[in-house]
């Protein structure tokens, strides 16, 4: 079975001949990248179906990464445990209750203690290298799955055995408490592809028998608690991660994806002299065409932002669009939206500072011979500007009413009351 023929599927074209047990199965995958291409004109092998039913099912083992994490270790055990045919945990030097835990609520683990050497690679190399199956999936201890989402796994896995011209991982989605969802997470792998683990952090697998390594997501949802805020300070993981992050950087000194993440590690601090030197890193790696170039730009874009910093963010999207490189359309929609705001609100501030230099000047209008009218659309500018300050100079002067002209008393009273309803609504959520 070919990788370009599930692609095929997926993308509802040319669709394979295959019943519908097995239409469901390959619906759960999401995506493969990057896009296997077949050039050969391929005809479908109508057996396929019958042999993939007959085909036994794969065994898999689990492999829990943890330390000190009596917290959650419980839920993350107990939400594979009835999938797994075998579970094997990692533990890096545990203080607290962890391994009783284990030891207590579930038979059957296979702990091992491995030490802490600063490099996430070097663990999961070492688990690998124990697990006894040929399918290994990958879980930390501050993750866990919804048991009944598993019970198609290993069908896909049948299924994922099949593809014979490519090498592989899987990737099932990551979801944190922050509703945000990452892809391309490479949790499940075959060792028959020999596979290897580089980096000590933001560690990725790497094949010895193949130059590429393709992507296949599936609809399986793991869900992750181990960065909200107060877990994520406690245990200190910013500390953890930076420094293994310089470490690569000495390592690897011509590898972008490590100025990448030290940049974006960087810009954590929200300080000037570490936003500088993010700028700068990221500014390396959007300059020539490789894996990190849209990540850098985007992460550019969302500086120049937070700068108010319109020549750069034209500059920016200038870039995203005459380059080779993916950018998300949404990512590209929201930086153009960003940076046209910033012009007309910088367009507003120069209008209503043109019109403060006639407010007291000589009395020729022919709307009102005090410029009441002018005083009163400035307000209404620095209302949309939110530059209170200025509103009070402007409207609420003893001389000035705004009932003397309707429309913009409306459209205050609207906002304000728009204002509060929003108020209302923010604190049922926070």
């Amino acid at each position: 079975m070919l990788l370009a023929d599930i692609f095929q599927h997926i993308r509802k074209e040319n669709p394979l001949c295959i019943d519908n047990d097995l239409a469901q199965i390959i619906e759960c995958i999401t995506y493969i990248n990057p896009h296997p291409q077949n050039n050969e004109k391929t005809e479908i092998i109508h057996e396929f179906p019958l042999s993939f039913k007959n085909e036994p099912s794969p065994l898999l083992t689990f492999c829990v990464l943890t330390k000190n994490e009596e917290r959650c270790i419980q839920r993350c055990i107990q939400s594979i445990y009835n999938h797994a045919d075998e579970i094997i945990v990692i533990d890096t030097g545990s203080t607290d209750n962890t391994l009783e835990v284990i030891r207590s609520e579930f038979e059957g683990i296979r702990i091992y203690n491995k030490e802490w050497t600063n490099d996430f690679s070097d663990i999961r190399n070492y688990a690998l290298n124990l697990a006894t199956y040929t399918w290994v999936f990958f879980l930390d201890a501050d993750e866990y799955m919804k048991p009944e989402s598993l019970d198609t796994l290993k069908d896909t896995l049948k299924l994922a055995e099949m593809i014979e011209d490519q090498c592989y991982c899987l990737s099932p989605s990551i979801l944190d408490l922050n509703g945000n969802r990452y892809t391309n997470t490479q949790r499940i792998l075959n060792k028959k592809f020999d596979f290897y683990y580089t980096g000590r952090v933001h560690e990725e697998p790497k094949s010895h028998r193949f130059n590429k390594v393709f992507d296949i997501g599936l609809s399986l949802t793991i869900f992750h608690d181990g960065y909200e805020q107060n877990i994520y300070l406690n245990k200190r993981k910013a500390e953890r991660n930076m420094n293994m992050i310089k470490l690569m950087l000495n390592e690897e000194p011509n590898n972008l994806k490590w100025n990448y993440y030290h940049a974006r590690a960087l810009l954590r601090y929200q300080q000037a002299p570490e936003e500088y030197e993010a700028e700068q890193e990221l500014l390396r790696v959007s300059v020539t065409v490789n894996k990190y170039t849209s990540r850098s730009l985007i992460l550019l874009g969302q500086l120049y932002c937070k700068r108010a910093d319109i020549m750069n963010l034209k500059k920016i999207i200038a870039l995203i669009k005459e380059s080779n490189t993916f950018v998300p359309q949404v990512d590209l929609m929201y930086l153009e939206m960003a940076l046209n705001l910033m012009l007309v609100l910088t367009r507003m501030n120069t209008i209503r500072n043109e019109a403060e230099k006639l407010i007291g000047g000589i009395n020729n209008s022919l709307i009102h011979s005090r410029n009441k009218h002018l005083k009163n659309i400035a307000g209404l500018y620095s209302f949309h500007m939110a530059d209170f300050n200025k509103i009070t100079d402007f409207l609420t002067s003893n001389e000035n009413s705004l009932n003397e002209i309707p429309i913009i008393h409306e459209e205050i009273a609207s906002s304000l009351n728009l204002l509060d309803r929003m108020k209302h609504k923010l604190s049922q959520i926070y």
